[in-house]
C-alpha cells in the first residue's frame, strides 16, 4: 500500500490560533478524528495541550492552557482519560484527568520523577519511564 503524499494539518488562520511556537504530536484520539499536541515556548504559559482535527473541518482547541507547563498528551484507548506531564513549580509529575472535560478532576499518579506517560493497549495501566525504572500506574495516586 503506497502512503499518502503528506499534506499541512493547520492553515494559517489556525496556526496563528495555536500560536507561533514549537508543536509536538502526542496521540490521537481513538476515534482517528484528533490529534493531541503540545505547544511550547509560550512566555507566560509554558506548554499548553490542544486538540486539532485530522480530517474535515475545525479549528483547533485549547485542552489545557494555564502558566503551568502541560507536555506529552496521551489519550486513553477508550478515549475516556487523558494522562500527560505537568510540572507548575517543581518537580514533573505525571496527571490523569477525564476527557474531554478535563475541568472536572485531576489525579497524580506519579511520584516526582515520571516522564512520557503511555497508556498499555488495553488502557488498563499508564506506564512511564522513572528515575528508579519503569512505573506502572495502575497503584493509584493523589486526588486533587
Amino acid at each position: 500500500m503506497a502512503a499518502a503524499p503528506a499534506s499541512r494539518l493547520l492553515t494559517n488562520e489556525q496556526e496563528a490560533l495555536v500560536g507561533p511556537h514549537l508543536r509536538c504530536p502526542g496521540s490521537v484520539t481513538p476515534d482517528g478524528k484528533s490529534l493531541l499536541l503540545s505547544t511550547l515556548g509560550h512566555p507566560a504559559r509554558a506548554g499548553d495541550l490542544w486538540k486539532v482535527p485530522l480530517h474535515g473541518s475545525g479549528d483547533p482547541e485549547a485542552v489545557l492552557a494555564t502558566e503551568a507547563n502541560e507536555v506529552i498528551p496521551q489519550v486513553s484507548p477508550d478515549g475516556k482519560w487523558l494522562a500527560y506531564l505537568l510540572d507548575r513549580t517543581g518537580p514533573s509529575r505525571i496527571i490523569v484527568r477525564p476527557f474531554p472535560q478535563v475541568e472536572r478532576q485531576e489525579w497524580v499518579v506519579s511520584g516526582t520523577d515520571g516522564y512520557d506517560p503511555r497508556w498499555s493497549p488495553r488502557g488498563d495501566a499508564l506506564l512511564y519511564p522513572s528515575g528508579l525504572g519503569a512505573a506502572d500506574g495502575r497503584a493509584g495516586g493523589e486526588r486533587r
